[in-house]
């Protein structure tokens, strides 16, 4: 018998990312109560019509254990049913301390140890290439030895330098790290030396050049059960970076094989973006750059199309099946236990998604970038083309992030942080 759901709460970590903002979102729009907490009173997700109401906490990066206790304490005080971290550093600190969470609040999330195995850079490079996926020519340093020594003879330039995950913990703290470039080995040198991203293991990779396409995945035990794909069209850095405007497209066959690969490997629940680049050199394959193993800047774009993973991942977490859908009614099916339903769209709409200010930041960057910039060298037809397809875009029917019919305050809160930021 189908029942009227009882209406459930849900705590949103990292509340000012734009990936949050698309969770708020989607599960407010299916009824929900989303309270959204984040290291300012204010926040982008904070500002959506669907958030209940705010609440604050410190960051994980500055301290872990006082992060993880006011989260605790949030959950038992608003009587949380699901928790939702965004962010790698609210991820980690959140999966390293799952023993507190597990016994007051919903956390559908893999274990630590499967999370970290898809986060690690490294272990996830070394598995990609004996499960026989595409990865660029690597090579893996471990500071404490004289290995860049024995490869500093061989290296090509340009190339780059990716530490072992997104953020290294540090005691009780962690720092965000950063992908570098070197376009020489004096640069190299001064890069690891001064960068205490690479006092732990990390890789050089060669310089990839091609598209960037995400396989968007959800996943029961390591299979895959509904995909999603996109292709960037621009990023920030112009030369590799964060998408600010993409579009669905077909699932590349080869990618989709590859992310199969990976994530049955890694037993994989939940969501999940594999992120590859096309290599030029290599007839276009798509070659493994990374494995996002949470929400994802470019989320938004699949929930516009109708795969909503936010609430395929809600659904996960209580067993039952919420139609995001203001026609539909919110209903509680009964399945039996381990079984996890969710929808799938009959068809996917063909979508075009912009982060408008990111774009503007893009544009900015191109035009203060010099002609022989070593990644992206440019001639001043290439400046100009890059101010007329950023107001061309206007026209191609792409979906502005932030901006939503009903929902604009998250827009006008990000134009506001981007003026102070540009100082004008």
């Amino acid at each position: 018998m189908i029942t009227m759901l009882e209406k459930k709460t849900v705590l949103v970590l990292d509340g000012e990312t734009r990936a949050a903002l698309a969770v708020v979102r989607s599960l407010g729009r299916a009824g929900l109560k989303v309270i959204v907490a984040s290291e300012d009173k204010r926040s982008l997700a904070g500002s959506s019509k669907y958030c209940d109401h705010t609440v604050c906490n410190p960051s994980p990066a500055v301290d872990i254990h006082c992060f993880v206790e006011t989260v605790r304490k949030i959950i038992i005080q608003e009587q949380v049913d699901v928790l939702f971290p965004v962010t790698d550093a609210s991820t980690y600190a959140i999966l390293q301390n799952r023993d507190i969470f597990d016994a007051i609040v919903s956390l559908p999330l893999v274990p630590f140890h499967t999370y970290w195995a898809a986060s690690n850079k490294i272990s996830l490079m070394k598995r990609a290439a004996q499960s026989g996926v595409p990865i660029p020519e690597t090579i893996f340093i471990d500071p404490a030895s004289d290995e860049l020594q024995q490869h500093l003879q061989n290296i090509t330039y340009p190339v780059i330098l990716k530490p072992r995950a997104s953020i290294l913990l540090s005691g009780n703290s962690m720092r965000k790290t950063g992908v570098r470039f070197a376009n020489c080995k004096e640069e190299l040198q001064i890069v690891i030396t001064t960068d205490p991203s690479f006092t732990a293991p990390y890789m050089l990779q060669k310089l990839i050049a091609g598209d960037g396409i995400g396989i968007f995945a959800f996943c029961e035990n390591g299979d895959i059960t509904s995909v999603f794909s996109h292709h960037r069209i621009r990023e920030k850095p112009p030369y590799g970076g964060i998408s600010v405007v993409c579009e669905s497209t077909q699932p590349d066959q080869l990618a989709l094989e590859s992310s199969k690969k990976l994530l049955k490997a890694l037993n994989w629940n939940g969501i999940a973006m594999v992120e590859f680049k096309r290599d030029r050199n290599r007839n276009n394959i798509p070659v493994l750059m990374e494995i996002n193993a949470r929400f994802w800047g470019s989320l938004q774009l699949a929930i516009d199309a109708g795969v909503d993973f936010p609430l395929y991942m809600y659904n996960l977490s209580q067993k039952t099946e919420l139609r995001n859908n203001k026609h539909e009614e919110i209903v509680d099916f009964p399945i039996t236990a381990g079984e996890v339903q969710h929808l799938d769209p009959p068809s996917i709409k063909q979508t075009r998604s912009r982060w408008l200010l990111g774009d503007l930041d893009h544009l900015i960057i191109r035009l203060k970038m010099p002609v022989d910039h070593p990644r992206y060298p440019q001639k001043l037809r290439d400046k100009l083309h890059a101010i007329f397809i950023f107001f061309l875009e206007f026209f191609k029917g792409s979906k502005i992030e932030e901006l939503r019919y009903g929902d604009s305050r998250p827009f006008w809160h990000s134009l506001a942080k981007w003026v102070k930021a540009q100082n004008i």
